[in-house]
Formats: C-alpha cells, sequence, structure tokens
C-alpha cells in the first residue's frame, strides 16, 4: 500500500454531528455487520471497517462508519448518551498487531471492562470517563469516577488498548487498567501530578530503549501558534529540535498520519505472558508545561497489579499561553495535521519541517484533528457541531484544482491564498528576541534557540511564498475576461513560446503565463483578474497596501470565511 501524500487532499463529507460544539475526533475503526457488536463480529480487524468518533459538548459521543447508502459516506453506528455534561474527548484503541485479534486475551465472558470489548473512551466535563463496549447487548460499563476531581479534558489508549491515559482540569494524570475484571469502578493504578491543568495527552508508544534514547519524540502545540519537537536524551532535561511556525491562533489539536513510525506493529508484553505493558505518555498542559513520563504495568499472575512510573521531563515549553495540544511521535515520522483556532488546518512534512497545505473554509475554531487507521482520510472536528472529512489526494495532477468551489467562486480561493501569506509575510520577525523571551521562562533546557527560530521564520515564510496565487486552470477565465475584455486589461500578447503574455502594472516587465521565470517568479491574479510577478512586485506592495496596483480593488477580500478548499503549497525554486 502508497504511503499517503497528503500534498493534496479535497472534502469529501460535512456532517452534522452534534448539536454543539465538536471538542474532539478520533479515528479508528468499527465492526462491520449489523449493529455493533452483533453476529459475525469475531474481534478481528478483518471485520472492522473505517469510520472515527466524535465528542460533543451536546453530552454525547458518536462513532461513525463508512457507508455508501448515507448521503454524506458515513452513518451514526453508535451514540453513548450517558455522560451528564459536555464530552470534552473522545478516543478509540489503535489497530490490532499482525497476528493478533481484539479478543487474544485472557478474559472473563462476565468482565466489564476487558480491551477486546471496548472500542471507545471518552471525558466529560462532569468530572467522569467512560469506556464503551462495541456490543449494545453488553452492561454498561461503570463510570471511571474516581480518578479525577474536575473536569476530564483529555483521554488516550496506550499502544496495546488495555491501558487508558486520562488528564484533567484538576492537574492530574491518571493511568487506569483496562484489563481489570471488577464490576465496580476501580481507582486508577497510577496518579501523576503535573500541577496545571492536563489539556491534551498521548500514550500512543512505548518507551524508548536504552540504545535509542531519543527514538520517541514529544511534539507540542501552543497557544502562541507554533508547533515545536522535542527530544529527551537526558533526565529531566528537553531539547527543541524543530519549531514549525504559521497559524495566525492558538493550536487546538495535533494527528499524526499512521504508519510504521508510530509503532502499532511493535511486540509488546501482555498479561498473558506475565509480562511487562509499558508506555511514554507525554501531556500538554496549562502555564506551557509539557509532562512526560514512562509508565511500566507489572503482573506476576498475583491479585495486585504493581506500576512504576518515571518521570523523563515536566517542565515549560511554551514561554506564553498553555501547550494546548501534545504528540508523540518517532524521528521517522512523515506526516502531522494541527489544528487551530484561526479556523485552518494544515498539514505539514515533518522529514522537511515544510507545509504541505492548508485546509482553509471553516467558519470556526477547528477544534481537534485525527487520521483514520490507514492515513488516507484526516477527520476534523468544528466549533459549530460539524465534522468534516478529508480524503488524501497526493498523487493527482499538479495542475488539477481540489477545490469545491474554485470553478464558480475563484476569486474567494485566490483571496484566502492572498491572505494566507501575507498572514505571514506581513510583519517581520526578529529570532533574537524571539529566543530571549522563550529563555526567560522555559526550563530544562527546553528554550528554541534563536537558530531554531531564524530556520522556522525561514521556513514560513517559504511556505508563505508558496501559498500565493498562481494562473491555473481554475482562475484562467477570469484572468483572460479581464485581459482580453477591458481597458484595463490591455489584452494578452504571445511569448515566442506560444504562450500568452500581460504587462506586470509594477515592474513593466513581461508575465508569461504558466512558466516560472529564472529568479523563480511567476504570474500571480489578484481577485479582480489583473496579474502580477508574484514575489518582486506584488509581495512588496501588499505590505504597505491592500489594493490591486492597477484598479484600486480591495485585494484581500471582505474578511468572509472562504469556501471549503485545500490550498496546497507550491514552494519556490529559488
Amino acid at each position: 500500500m502508497t504511503a499517503p501524500n497528503w500534498s493534496r487532499c479535497r472534502r469529501v463529507a460535512a456532517i452534522h454531528a452534534h448539536r454543539a460544539s465538536v471538542k474532539s475526533v478520533a479515528g479508528g475503526r468499527w465492526p462491520s455487520p449489523g449493529h455493533p457488536g452483533e453476529s459475525g463480529w469475531t474481534g478481528g480487524d478483518e471485520a472492522l471497517v473505517d469510520g472515527f468518533a466524535t465528542a460533543g459538548m451536546d453530552g454525547q459521543a458518536r462513532v461513525w462508519k463508512l457507508d455508501a447508502a448515507s448521503s454524506s459516506g458515513f452513518r451514526c453506528a453508535a451514540a453513548f448518551t450517558d455522560h451528564t455534561a459536555g464530552v470534552r474527548a473522545v478516543a478509540m484503541p489503535p489497530p490490532c498487531r499482525p497476528g493478533r485479534r481484539r479478543d487474544d486475551a485472557t478474559s472473563s465472558p462476565g468482565s466489564a471492562r476487558t480491551a477486546p470489548d471496548v472500542l471507545a473512551a471518552t471525558g466529560s466535563y462532569d468530572r467522569t470517563a467512560r469506556l464503551w463496549h462495541a456490543s449494545r447487548a453488553a452492561p454498561p460499563i461503570p463510570p471511571l469516577a474516581s480518578g479525577h476531581g474536575d473536569y476530564v479534558l483529555c483521554v488516550s489508549f496506550g499502544p496495546d488498548a488495555r491501558t487508558l491515559v486520562t488528564g484533567g482540569a484538576d492537574g492530574r494524570i491518571c493511568v487506569w487498567d483496562c484489563d481489570s475484571g471488577s464490576e465496580s469502578t476501580s481507582a486508577p493504578v497510577a496518579l501523576i501530578r503535573p500541577g496545571s491543568a492536563v489539556r491534551s495527552v498521548d500514550a500512543s508508544l512505548p518507551p524508548p530503549s536504552r540504545d535509542e534514547p531519543n527514538a520517541v519524540l514529544s511534539m507540542t502545540g501552543g497557544e502562541d501558534g507554533t508547533l515545536r519537537v522535542f527530544t529527551h536524551a537526558h533526565a529531566g532535561r528537553a531539547a527543541c529540535e524543530v519549531v514549525l511556525a504559521g497559524h495566525g491562533g492558538a493550536v487546538t489539536s495535533l494527528a499524526l498520519c499512521r504508519g510504521e513510525e508510530r509503532g502499532w506493529s511493535l511486540g509488546l508484553g501482555s498479561r498473558r505472558d506475565g509480562g511487562v505493558r509499558a508506555l511514554r505518555l507525554a501531556a500538554g498542559c496549562d502555564g506551557g508545561i509539557l509532562s512526560v513520563h514512562d509508565v511500566a504495568i507489572y503482573d506476576d499472575g498475583g491479585v495486585e497489579v504493581k506500576v512504576k512510573t518515571t518521570a523523563v521531563f515536566e517542565g515549560r515549553v511554551h514561554a506564553s499561553g498553555a501547550a494546548r495540544a501534545a504528540l508523540l511521535l518517532r524521528p521517522s515520522a512523515k506526516t502531522v495535521a494541527s489544528a487551530s483556532e484561526d479556523r485552518t488546518v494544515r498539514l505539514w512534512d515533518m522529514q522537511k519541517g515544510s507545509c504541505l497545505c492548508v485546509l482553509v473554509g471553516a467558519r470556526c475554531t477547528v477544534e481537534s484533528v485525527s487520521f483514520s487507521d490507514f492515513g488516507d482520510l484526516l477527520f476534523a472536528g468544528l466549533a459549530d457541531g460539524h465534522a468534516w472529512v478529508y480524503l488524501e489526494e497526493g498523487d493527482t495532477d499538479p495542475q488539477s484544482d481540489p477545490n469545491e468551489l474554485s470553478q464558480s467562486a475563484p476569486e474567494r480561493v485566490i483571496e484566502s491564498r492572498l491572505a494566507l501569506a501575507m498572514g505571514a509575510l506581513g510583519t517581520p520577525r526578529d529570532p533574537e528576541a524571539s529566543a530571549r523571551l522563550e529563555s526567560g521562562w522555559c526550563g530544562g533546557g527546553a528554550a528554541p534557540s534563536a537558530r531554531r527560530f531564524q530556520d522556522a521564520y525561514e521556513e514560513m515564510e517559504a511556505d508563505a511564498i508558496g501559498s500565493l496565487p498562481r494562473v491555473d486552470q481554475s482562475n484562467l477565465g477570469l484572468v483572460g475576461k479581464v485581459a482580453g475584455g477591458s481597458a484595463d486589461g490591455g489584452g494578452f500578447g504571445w511569448s515566442e513560446r506560444g504562450n500568452p503574455t500581460l504587462e506586470c502594472s509594477v515592474c513593466r516587465g513581461e508575465l508569461e503565463l504558466g512558466v516560472a521565470d529564472v529568479d523563480g517568479d511567476w504570474p500571480a491574479p489578484l481577485p479582480c483578474g489583473h496579474v502580477f510577478h508574484a514575489r518582486s512586485c506584488l509581495v512588496p506592495w501588499l505590505r504597505h497596501s491592500t489594493t490591486c496596483p492597477l484598479c484600486r480593488a480591495n485585494a484581500l477580500g471582505s474578511g468572509e470565511p472562504p469556501p471549503a478548499a485545500c490550498l496546497p503549497v507550491t514552494r519556490p525554486a529559488g
């Protein structure tokens, strides 16, 4: 199976999932025959289909699965309604390891809480977390109510789906043993106290080996709009290796495109073998704090389960605001998605440190993002109660346009690209000043250096330049109409290669449509249809004026949300 390439995608579904904000989404798989848990499902991954879960402030969590008969392509397969307040977080367990089935575990038929039967977990503002069966016929699982004294804000399954980690507004991280067979509400097997509200937690990877201490990285998304990646080679310290900049608002969620780099297929000890279940957890907290711990759950066959927690790092990693999102990943990770209060989702190439594309069109905060198990679908939860689904189309013709409404509204797509680009290019940034600010607040070696900020700002500028509009099939009609049918347009000329040409009204140089010049510049259209050199003429002009250099029409639009669109970032050659 070809690895997903998220340089291009398109929205394939817009589902009105909840009556209130969708605070969390989680990709996963769900039983395919009949109703969840009915005849035909034996627990193997071959009997599961792609789906995702949503957590709503209307007090419900819902599971959606692929269904060709539905108008949206998805239908609601299950609804969980036992919470008494808004549902803040939802998680679905990772896929099974090759050669292992979900029912391959030591659990009695009457056990209320066994990992093979549990296909979702939720956290709520009612101060409880819950585990949910796939089968509607199974008895309800009692809430996990003894761990938190305040809102449960985040949940995450461990890498073997037999451990659940929850974080709360009370500043606690609770580790729960999902293999417990007790019918009563159990207590967490481990409790960690970072001290400030835990906004996000990820426990999807085991700890690194001693031979490869940096085999597991931590990533945070902050209210300052940046993403940061940390190594933890030395006990108690963290080193910031990468800073990604580009969002114009707080980062609300992070998601890794799943693959071998996420470690789903690693062989982990199981309770049946009397082994050790080991996991690393990373939590993003208020005050810009990142908390990283290793947890080992020992079972020697006795009644008591022993747990050892080891602090890897705990300290401030963002100088301002909370670390709203946290993620574990390996150095080989390829694609990460980030959601933001700036109403966009960005797809990042982690190997290059650059933005692949920007998803626009939301009229509100994008609260959460998650990939499907195979990595070919991306789910986004919005503050207006909608869930959007995107399909990866990275191998499509680069001249084709993945936008839903660009043919009928090319001006809006051009406006979106210009607004994205100039939002990053309009204000100069000082890496030295940024480093000084961070070093005064961040501890444990986690403050990014001036060089890290310089790299981030250079990459952000290159991404912004790559977001500028180009003359393509989606807007050629608009450009041609203005050039050939108006006095201001002046009409087309023709190059020796047979391409149409226009004059740039800023530099009076020739613009050959569809061709970049030797300096890596290209013709960029404005919403009015006039065309200019992108890098050398249009960007300097728009830094001081928001109008067209020729007709004085507003170049950045009215500020209304653009149509739902994927805006690929084409990095300049020079």
